[in-house]
């Protein structure tokens, strides 16, 4: 088998294990939800999948290599690649960003607002900052993105808390008097087995990253990516454990399996290009901050966030961008001119993140509307638009169509 195949087959299997991070966010949300929601969650999930997978493959992977697809045929400008592989490693980034839009908006948003996310991400967003980041203007002036730290998710990240913000927060969470109200998902499991899984798909996600766009590097890159993942996902968890018990006097599951994920993140930017020390101080950073911009965007901004998802990925796609430009090596000057770089793709792809989805979640909320009726969230979406219990033997509810069954 030549280079050429043996690299495409290997970019076509640590696509396939980076589902596992899809599968991830899917038992996390699940668990994140309510029992009257979980159906829907995993009903949303899924048509999420379909809508992001048919659309970027379709159109959106040639926006993506608008001007440079040619080369890919046969000879890729980062590395050897067939075509199709590079569509399925792309389709499996564009899953990770488009996954985190339903969860955000879970319990009220109708059933159209994360699919018309889905479509903004895998049509609009992905691959337009993507295009930007890799092959454009934001590459030629020297940004450092091995997998998507920016427009994965921070563009993901900021897609939803826009949505988030839009769709407005589920009933009774913020109080009249300024309070707000905790309202758990209905098993705490799930989030932490999801995070593992995601953890799982997050070592063959950055290796197939590494492998495209540190190939001339060698292998030791690409291994390095590998464990830069682990270790900075670790770091994450322990930053998190210990702001937990400095500030809060408590170990939050929910933040753990933020800062596990936020730590993960924080490497994506640099890959294998930074020591596991380096890694594992970013990670650290990223799961000091999660839990406080977690608290910050559910107390201060009231932005509700029922699944964990917006702090951990805005935060660990920031964090792993400017430490890009921090830790790889050279001298202070050309530190601070990367820096700069950085800065500078971080608040171009924000700023259009936030703008275009802005009017594209604004103009639905004008025609069609983003929330399901009052009742409709008291007796769960379940029911409203599936027609089903997610555990029939324990919730007393009625399924309006048994009587139809029955005749």
């Amino acid at each position: 088998m030549d280079p050429v195949q043996l690299l495409t087959l290997w970019i076509v299997l640590l696509a396939a294990g980076t589902l596992l991070v899809r599968v991830g966010q899917t038992l996390a949300a699940v668990g994140h939800a309510r029992a009257k929601n979980a159906a829907s969650a995993a009903a949303r999930s899924l048509a999420d999948l379909a809508a992001t997978v048919l659309a970027f493959s379709l159109v959106g992977v040639y926006l993506l290599t608008y001007g440079v697809r040619s080369h890919f045929i046969d000879i890729d400008v980062d590395a050897p690649i067939n075509f199709r592989a590079l569509t399925l490693h792309f389709s499996t980034m564009a899953l990770i960003a488009s996954g985190l839009i339903a969860p955000a908006v879970a319990g009220r948003a109708r059933w159209g607002v994360p699919l018309v996310g889905s479509l903004l991400v895998s049509l609009v967003l992905f691959p337009m900052l993507g295009h930007w980041v890799w092959y454009g203007w934001l590459s030629r002036a020297g940004l450092i993105d091995v997998a998507g730290a920016l427009p994965v998710h921070l563009s993901g990240a900021l897609c939803a808390l826009v949505a988030a913000y839009c769709v407005g927060a589920r009933n009774g969470k913020y109080n009249q008097d300024g309070s707000t109200s905790m309202i758990p998902g209905h098993q705490a499991t799930l989030p932490a087995v999801g995070t593992l899984l995601m953890l799982v798909g997050w070592i063959p996600y950055v290796m197939g990253s590494a492998m495209l766009r540190q190939a001339d590097a060698g292998s030791a890159f690409v291994a390095g990516a590998a464990i830069n993942a682990l270790l900075a996902a670790a770091a994450g968890g322990v930053g998190t454990m210990a702001i937990g018990r400095v500030r809060f006097s408590e170990d939050d599951l929910n933040a753990l399996c933020g800062g596990l994920l936020s730590g993960a993140i924080a490497m994506t930017a640099a890959g294998g290009a930074i020591g596991p020390w380096e890694a594992g101080v970013l990670g650290l950073v990223a799961g000091l901050l999660t839990p406080l911009v977690a608290q910050w965007l559910d107390f201060k901004c009231r932005i509700d966030d029922p699944s964990w998802v917006l702090a951990p990925h805005g935060v660990g796609g920031i964090v792993a961008s400017l430490g890009a430009a921090v830790f790889l090596p050279g001298s202070f000057g050309a530190k601070l001119h990367s820096l700069g770089i950085q800065c500078l793709g971080i608040g171009c792809i924000a700023i259009a993140t936030i703008l275009l989805s802005w009017i594209v979640f604004a103009a639905m909320g004008r025609l069609v509307g983003l929330r399901v009726s009052e009742s409709s969230e008291y007796d769960g979406l379940d029911l409203v638009e599936h027609d089903v219990n997610a555990y029939p033997d324990f919730q007393q509810t009625t399924i309006k169509s048994y009587h139809l069954r029955e005749a």
